[in-house]
């Protein structure tokens, strides 16, 4: 399993497949709706809306790039820093509201929000101040246990103060073997390791879809 990057510093092409999977929905149904006796004047616009939300939907992935790219070239400098041992204290689960992970609000018992970051929390041992020191990585969207083993850290630092937490012990595999993963652990790292399958499963429910669509147009223009 490799190792999953913290929010904002991975590139995605998410926006442009669902663009994509939307154009050729659009020319699928309008096909249907001109063989169920639709003109093909009127049909057309089922696809010229497809196409803008396709383009939309691209445009999204060009600009969050963008911005990804810039924290990529940041993170691949930090990792080039120099580097000490360091270990992983706590993984918390934060509130992220509004772009903005709420420390303050984490600790709310009988509160629930709509989404949670993770921020793994790392100590490691200061030359300089001859102390322990606690830093915090960047927020993760996804648990960070998902592909870490252990609680090894390497915490690379630079001249200018800024740190870099980069876990060293990787789940080998997808995981499943690991006696301390609970249920709901072991889902998410199927998830992770077979993208591809849930990819595939995703798209067979849309094809689904699509059938059910087409047979209740038929229905309707019969």
């Amino acid at each position: 399993m490799k190792k999953m990057n913290p929010m904002g510093y991975s590139k995605s092409s998410v926006g442009t497949g669902f663009g994509i999977l939307i154009i050729i929905f659009g020319i699928v149904l309008m096909t249907i709706l001109v063989k169920s006796g639709a003109s093909v004047e009127d049909a057309k616009y089922l696809v010229i809306g497809a196409a803008a939300l396709a383009v939309l939907f691209g445009l999204m992935d060009f600009t969050s790039n963008l911005k990804a790219g810039k924290k990529i070239s940041y993170m691949n400098d930090m990792l080039e820093c120099p580097a000490v041992k360091g270990e992983i204290k706590e993984i918390k689960k934060l509130p992220y509201i509004l772009g903005k992970a709420r420390e303050d609000l984490a600790d709310k018992e009988h509160t629930r929000y709509k989404q949670y970051v993770y921020q793994i929390i790392a100590a490691f041992y200061d030359n300089e101040s001859q102390s322990e020191k606690i830093i915090k990585s960047e927020p993760y969207a996804r648990d960070p246990r998902i592909f870490i083993s252990g609680n090894s850290v390497s915490v690379h630092y630079s001249s200018d103060g800024n740190y870099w937490i980069d876990p060293e012990e990787i789940v080998e595999g997808n995981g499943q073997n690991d006696p301390n993963a609970g249920k709901d652990l072991r889902m998410k790292r199927f998830v992770e390791c077979h993208g591809a399958l849930v990819t595939l499963i995703t798209m067979a429910f849309s094809v689904m879809v699509l059938i059910i669509a087409y047979l209740i147009v038929k229905s309707i223009f019969q």
